[in-house]
């Protein structure tokens, strides 16, 4: 078992204090998640599992650039159809629309709304924090009914921001119909399996970093 040293929430929230951090840093980071995040969420998949809390504290990074799926006390069995009719878990802000536009205490769990999860989760990687957190006097569920999913082009090249808008569509059969389709994009199919040592150095800046701050 690998020893993991911090969460992608702490990692990005120091990632984007650096002051010499670069727009391809940001792309290359977010492909390294995509890549193994969506490669463990496949294999519960094909356990007939969903997580139900996808977010950047359940995701742990280290130094050698390996990033791993955590938490897994919410994941539930699905059915032939990939779905279940179960209550409500997880993390509120990270809910897809799907989950909290019905008032039935039992809700529909399918991977689509661990993509959405995902999703949301890349884009607060991508600009530095949560898309659509509500604010104290703001009810979540009204606030995720109501957003537009938007990333900023100057954050992210295009292809980047069309997948992840993919994910975040407020349809959920017009996302990815499965983790294997996310798999074979040639931007994640064409990423090498091991860290390059470019990534390897970057990830070590930042995760020293963040341990300076926690120090």
């Amino acid at each position: 078992m690998e020893l993991m040293d911090t969460t992608i929430k702490k990692f990005y929230e120091n990632m984007h204090q650096m002051r010499d951090i670069v727009a391809n840093d940001i792309e290359r980071f977010l492909c390294r998640v995509i890549h193994n995040i969506s490669s463990a969420l496949e294999f519960l998949a094909l356990q007939n599992y969903v997580h139900r809390d996808i977010k950047p504290e359940n995701m742990l990074v280290n130094k050698h650039a390996v990033i791993k799926l955590s938490d897994f006390g919410t994941c539930c069995k699905i059915n032939e159809t990939n779905s279940v009719q179960s209550s409500a878990m997880g993390t509120v802000a990270y809910f897809a629309p799907e989950l909290v536009q019905t008032s039935t205490s039992t809700k529909l769990n399918t991977i689509q709304r661990d993509m959405w999860a995902l999703g949301i989760s890349l884009a607060e990687i991508a600009i530095g924090k949560h898309p659509c957190l509500a604010s104290e006097d703001t009810d979540q569920s009204l606030e995720i009914i109501a957003w537009n999913p938007e990333i900023p082009a100057t954050i992210i090249s295009m292809h980047m921001q069309e997948f992840i808008l993919n994910l975040l569509n407020k349809e959920a059969e017009q996302r990815p119909r499965s983790y294997a389709d996310i798999l074979k994009m040639s931007f994640i199919e064409n990423l090498s399996e091991k860290p390059t040592n470019d990534e390897c150095s970057f990830f070590k800046s930042v995760i020293e970093m963040t341990h300076q701050v926690g120090a």
